[in-house]
């Protein structure tokens, strides 16, 4: 069965909010490698068991899950597409996050680092961690700018919609007047027809009165 307007536009709306969320816990996971630095400059890091939640493994692909019988009109084509952008330049994120870990566990673990290495790392830590703020900012007001934009679609949609069932409306109205009319105007044909053409008792002459 084929998807209707709306439904495409929230199954797209469905794809800004499970962006929204990845964003969120990217955020987070950010926050904690930016303290993670800090506690290493200050010789406070303790190294701590794997994350359970495996996090940069448990990225979605929300795209696999719609049905293959999708069809988007040309006005919801390009928030598709940017929905779609959305979320692989969300891996992109996850992926440079992840490079992020492995330098603090170097940071943490190889104790034959020397001075030198080690403020090399924390530098580069450092920047990584700035460009991905960066990155997650622009992600949430793309996506936010998208959301806003799904919402204006669905008005449009619904105004539309309104408009048509006017117009169909306004159309069998004006069908049913005209069936009224030609059912009027054949009632008055049929009355003139049948008053010319009937010959009352009275109206006969006596010679044709039958005794």
């Amino acid at each position: 069965m084929k998807n209707t307007i709306l439904d495409n536009l929230q199954i797209i709306k469905k794809w800004t909010l499970k962006n929204e969320v990845e964003l969120k816990k990217i955020l987070e996971k950010i926050q904690q490698q930016e303290q993670k630095i800090k506690d290493l400059k200050s010789n406070q890091f303790q190294k701590k068991d794997k994350d359970d939640s495996n996090f940069i493994n448990q990225f979605y692909k929300f795209k696999s899950d719609l049905s293959p019988n999708i069809e988007l009109d040309n006005d919801f084509e390009q928030s598709f597409k940017k929905a779609e952008k959305i979320e692989a330049d969300i891996g992109n994120v996850k992926n440079e996050s992840e490079k992020v870990d492995i330098k603090i566990d170097e940071l943490s673990s190889n104790s034959s680092l020397s001075k030198s290495e080690k403020d090399k790392l924390f530098d580069e830590l450092e920047k990584d961690i700035l460009n991905l703020k960066s990155a997650v900012e622009k992600l949430k007001e793309e996506n936010q700018n998208l959301k806003k934009e799904l919402e204006l679609l669905v008005e449009k949609n619904k105004v539309e919609s309104q408009k048509s069932n006017l117009e169909k409306e306004n159309s069998n109205l004006k069908d049913k007047l005209q069936d009224l009319k030609n059912k009027t105007q054949n009632l008055k044909n049929e009355f003139e027809s049948d008053s010319k053409n009937k010959i009352t008792y009275k109206d006969k002459p006596e010679s044709q009165i039958v005794k």
